[in-house]
């Protein structure tokens, strides 16, 4: 995965072009209002807490090329450490989202299970990403169906959840690994520089 995309954590440096991502009418429509309703002071002190630790239910990733491009933005968040759950969200850059969106979801996933050495993942797709909703993906998935579940552009949108354990994810996108193998993170060298 890391000749296509690496993972690696938010930079105060990254914090502009974040803001400016969320502002994106391709990416608006797929997200809450509530980034547009509030400033840019109060997003950029929010995401800054977020890069220095003083937002603890929260750790946001860059999804970029390994020549440093950005492609989108992932983010883990609602930790259980006692289940050892997390949710996962991502933004893929609306030029990027055709292919990296899965690369930003798995190399997230890596992070999760092989990192934070979690068991479980929460994912949530709106039922109209024809990409991750085929009758294919939701056969092999088991997601469920949310009619009206999301409030976004001023109607309701169905969504689908699923969970993504580890063991799934070590059986469909990993070589065979014994039973205490945990993923070994893909980006020591893109933390290390960074």
């Amino acid at each position: 995965m890391g000749d296509l995309a690496i993972l690696r954590h938010l930079r105060e440096s990254d914090i502009p072009g974040r803001i400016a991502a969320l502002g994106d009418s391709q990416v608006r429509r797929n997200i809450t209002n509530q980034p547009a309703l509030v400033s840019e002071a109060s997003l950029t002190q929010f995401f800054l807490d977020i890069v220095h630790g003083k937002n603890p239910t929260r750790i946001e990733f860059v999804v970029a090329k390994p020549d440093g491009t950005v492609l989108g933005y992932t983010y883990l968040m609602g930790f259980d450490y006692l289940n050892l759950t997390c949710e996962i969200a991502m933004l893929v850059l609306p030029r990027y989202r055709f292919g990296m969106g899965y690369a930003a979801m798995l190399l997230t996933y890596e992070h999760a299970f092989g990192v934070l050495n979690m068991r479980s993942v929460l994912n949530q797709v709106y039922a109209s990403n024809e990409m991750m909703c085929s009758v294919k993906w939701r056969a092999a998935s088991g997601a469920a169906l949310s009619a009206d579940s999301d409030f976004t552009e001023g109607k309701l949108r169905a969504t689908y959840s699923w969970n993504q354990t580890r063991e799934d994810f070590l059986r469909k996108y990993r070589e065979p690994a014994g039973a205490a193998d945990v993923v070994p993170t893909t980006n020591k060298s893109a933390e290390k520089s960074g």
